[in-house]
Order: structure tokens, then C-alpha cells, then sequence
């Protein structure tokens, strides 16, 4: 967490005036987010139908029903360059990455953590802890520590400008929430080995929100995810992932990055938004349901691109939710990880923080209007390569917490920064959709394909990219549609 204050080799960034000038990657609007990829997925968490899918870069998947010859189809879908080089993986396009997806999850995986302390018996929802923006590991001996080969010392998202971490005070679980407190969790992720004789305790109560297999979605290739233990890290070593004596053991600081959503720790999109769908159903994990019916053959055409319905008759009926597995989340373990949510969301329009510390909601959802449908989430930003922050990976998820309209939407962007710049904006914009409150854009149909063409059809781009919901959806306080942050939200 201390990478904000990284240098990397001689940074650099062009200005708009042809002018090149250091970067300083302490300042997120001076980083060149690539931005390449990412996906978002809509349930409806009381039963687990999946509303809307979405993965970047986009396919022309009408060429799968043209009778492809494999020529054809390395043609058309390339998987190298033209000088033979591999393609860049940011540009892939044959990936759902909602479902294929093998991502950090940062911060958003914090309430499955919280969930999992208290479930355990590790913490109270009283307990309070003292943030002071560093921890130490206390099961490791001075001696080792000081020598250099093992890492002792974690330190919370840096302020501002001032290259140093965040310090919070006195926290409780609903606190470390709102405003992200890493240390509070990095001493979860220790203690909880400490007291149970380093037994895998925090993997097994994530493993009830469905991390570590698939959901069983009825879509091929489906990403399992990990879970790190002790297995894991050696198959690993086994397999050149990881060195031999990294191999040999899971450690503590495993288990406190794991605690932050970090370390061997992957899943995808829809894992996650399964898992939110979870706090916010009160314990029930369903299956993502895509298929409503199957029809008979012969359903007649309706209106141009479209089926009529109703006048076809259905051969079976998958209206019934699959309940996977039933948490036991009792109220006084749930209400203050939705209190905690809440406050990242800021309904109320301030004073949702810690002092001088603000929270996402006061960034970005302080114009969320009263009408809209009610919000809990949480921000995540998901370090990448090399620690460098122009490849963190920019996440959110976010549940309504009105029954009626039970909706839980993720985003997860690639390479796009902190999970308050890219990511929550995306599930902001949606909401407000389906709040009614802003238009989408008008489904367009395609154009007949042309089996003769030798590539395929570009990528679609909005039909308004200035987007009138633009200002609702982006806009800080200073309302001129570019997220500003004096700290590092996560």
C-alpha cells in the first residue's frame, strides 16, 4: 500500500502542448491509465438472475453462426500480430471477462473479511481498533524482522501528497469499511492464524460466498478462482509460478494480503458481485441464472431482430432459483458491514468519514439524488504489475438496499486506477439508470455480415460519447467532471 510514493524507471508524460514532463505518479491525473479491458454484471440478488452481462473489447460474434473454417477464423479472430509477435493480452477479445476474469479484488473483497472476522469469533461488533496507519506484524520475531528477508511492516493507502499513510484513530469494523482502513484487516489477516493454530479459518468462511469455485452459470470456460493456502502455494512451485522455498509454507503475510484482497487471491466479476448479492439477500448464494426458459423450435418472428414470445411454447422452465449455499449472517454481524457500505456510498451527503478523512460518497456520490434507488458499496483498487499504479485494476460493487428493487451491480476495469476514478462511476451511471432517472442508449441492430470481409466489425462506441448523464455520474464537488482525490480512496 505504500506503492503510491513508487518511482519508476525515468517517468514521463506528454502534454497536450507537445511538452514532455516527469510524471508524478503520486498524482492519479497525471498517471496514463491504459484503461483496456473490463466488465460489468447486473443480478438481481434475490434470486440470482443475472440482468445484464458486459465484457471489453467487444466481438463480432455474428461470425459464430457463419460456419467458420479454422483459416477463416484465424483471420478473422488473430491471434498474433502481423510480424507474428503475440498479441497484447489487454487487447484479447475472446474473453468474457465477467466470468474469465482472474483478478486482485483490493478493497472489495474487505466485507467478506469483516464478515469472516466476526463469524469466526475473532472480533466483536464492538471491537475497535487503533489505526495509526502502519502495523506490524506481531508473530514474527524482532530478529526476523529487522533482518531484512521477511516483511514486518504494512502500511495503510498514503494522503494526499504527502507520501505518507492515512492515519484513522480509533476504527470500528463499520469505520475501517467507510474510509478502508488496510491495517485494520492486516491484523485480521495475522491474528486470525495466530488463534486458531494456523489453521486455514479465513479461508474457509470466504469459501461460503463462493470464492474458490465456479458459480455454475450457464456459460463455458467459467473461471474457478483461488483461494490462497498452503495447497495452492505449492502446486504453484510446482508449476514455476512461484520459487520452491516460496512454495514450501502459506506464511502470515500470505494471510495479510489475502486480508486486503491481494496476494494469490483471484476471482472473477461475477464471483464477486455473488458474493455482495449474498450480504445483501442476508446469507443466500444462488446460482447465476441467465437462462429464464428454453423454447420449443419454430418461435416466430416478432418486430426486426426479435422473437415473438408469446407465440412460442417452452419446452422447459428455469424460473426456479438454485440456492448453492445459506451463510448464517445474523443481524448483529450484517448491520454494521451494511452500515459500513452505507457510509462509502455517503447518502447523506457528508460527514460519513473519520475526521478529516472523507469517504467515495462524498467524492462522487454527493449528488446522488434522494429518489434513486438506495446504495451500499465498496471500492477497490487491485495493484498491479511491478507496483507501478498506472496497471492498478479499478473496482466496485454496490447493492441496493431496497427489497423491492434488489439489484447488486460490480465493475471491474483493467489498468484504470483507484476504484473511486473508473469503476465506481460505471456502477453509479447504472443505477441511476435504473432509478429511472437517466436514458439509455437505444438498442441498435446489426447489420446483415458479410461473409467475404477480412476482419471483423470494430467495437461499437456510444452513439453520445459526451453522454448527458456524464456530470451525474463523474463530477466531484467542483462539478467539472474529473474525480480529484487528497487521498488515496480505496
Amino acid at each position: 500500500k505504500a506503492r503510491r510514493t513508487q518511482t519508476a524507471p525515468n517517468p514521463r508524460i506528454k502534454k497536450s502542448d507537445g511538452r514532455i514532463e516527469p510524471m508524478d505518479i503520486t498524482k492519479p491525473a497525471t498517471v496514463p491509465f491504459k484503461a483496456p479491458a473490463g466488465s460489468a454484471v447486473v443480478m438481481d440478488y434475490s434470486d440470482g438472475t443475472v440482468l445484464a452481462l458486459a465484457s471489453y473489447p467487444t466481438f463480432d460474434n455474428r461470425w459464430f453462426e457463419a460456419g467458420l473454417s479454422s483459416r477463416k477464423f484465424a483471420e478473422i479472430f488473430p491471434s498474433v500480430n502481423p510480424d507474428g509477435t503475440p498479441i497484447d493480452p489487454d487487447r484479447a477479445i475472446l474473453v468474457n471477462r465477467a466470468v474469465q476474469g482472474r483478478y486482485n479484488l483490493g478493497s472489495t473483497f474487505k466485507p467478506i473479511v469483516a464478515f469472516a472476522a466476526l463469524d469466526s469469533g475473532l472480533i466483536t461488533p464492538g471491537f475497535v481498533h487503533r489505526d495509526e496507519g502502519t502495523y506490524r506484524l506481531e508473530t514474527v520475531r524482532p530478529e526476523r524482522c529487522n533482518s531484512g528477508l521477511v516483511r514486518c511492516e504494512y502500511r495503510n493507502s498514503v494522503c494526499g501528497n504527502t507520501g505518507r499513510p492515512c492515519v484513522y484513530g480509533d476504527v470500528t469494523v463499520e469505520d475501517a469499511l467507510a474510509v478502508s482502513s488496510d491495517t485494520f484487516f492486516y491484523r485480521i489477516g495475522e491474528k486470525i492464524m495466530q488463534e486458531n493454530n494456523n489453521e486455514p479459518v479465513l479461508q474457509a468462511e470466504v469459501r461460503k460466498f463462493g470464492f474458490g469455485a465456479d458459480t455454475g452459470i450457464e456459460l463455458p470456460y467459467e473461471f474457478d478462482g483461488t483461494v490462497p493456502d498452503r495447497a495452492l502455494k505449492a502446486r504453484y512451485a510446482e508449476a514455476g509460478v512461484i520459487s520452491e522455498e516460496e512454495g514450501e509454507g502459506y506464511y502470515v503475510g500470505d494471510n495479510v494480503q489475502l486480508s486486503i484482497g491481494q496476494g494469490l487471491l483471484s476471482a472473477t466479476p461475477l464471483q464477486l458481485t455473488t458474493a455482495y448479492a449474498t450480504i445483501a439477500n442476508q446469507g443466500f448464494v444462488y446460482q447465476p441464472k441467465l437462462v429464464k426458459a428454453i423454447y420449443n423450435p419454430g418461435v416466430p418472428d416478432g418486430e426486426p431482430g426479435f422473437a415473438d414470445l408469446d407465440a412460442g411454447t417452452i419446452y422447459e422452465n428455469r424460473d426456479k432459483p438454485v440456492l448453492l449455499n445459506q451463510v448464517a449472517m445474523p443481524s448483529e454481524f450484517r448491520t454494521p458491514i451494511v452500515d459500513g457500505l452505507r457510509r462509502v456510498i455517503c447518502p447523506e451527503g457528508g460527514g460519513c468519514g473519520i475526521g478529516q478523512f472523507s469517504t467515495t460518497g462524498e467524492k462522487l456520490f454527493f449528488d446522488y439524488p434522494a429518489e434513486a434507488i438506495p446504495l451500499a458499496g465498496k471500492t477497490g483498487t487491485a495493484q498491479g504489475a511491478n507496483s507501478y499504479p498506472w496497471n492498478d485494476s479499478s473496482a466496485f460493487s454496490a447493492f441496493s438496499i431496497d427489497e423491492e428493487r434488489p439489484y447488486v451491480i460490480t465493475a471491474y476495469l483493467e489498468k484504470s486506477g483507484y476504484g473511486s476514478q473508473a469503476a465506481a462511476p460505471v456502477v453509479k451511471c447504472t443505477f441511476l439508470v435504473l432509478s429511472g432517472l437517466l436514458e439509455p442508449d437505444e438498442v441498435e441492430l446489426s447489420d446483415p455480415l458479410d461473409i467475404e470481409a477480412t476482419v471483423a466489425a470494430p467495437p461499437m462506441a456510444l452513439s453520445d460519447t459526451s453522454f448527458e448523464g456524464g456530470p451525474m455520474c463523474w463530477r466531484n464537488r467542483t462539478g467539472n467532471g474529473v474525480l480529484t482525490q487528497e487521498r488515496s480512496v480505496d
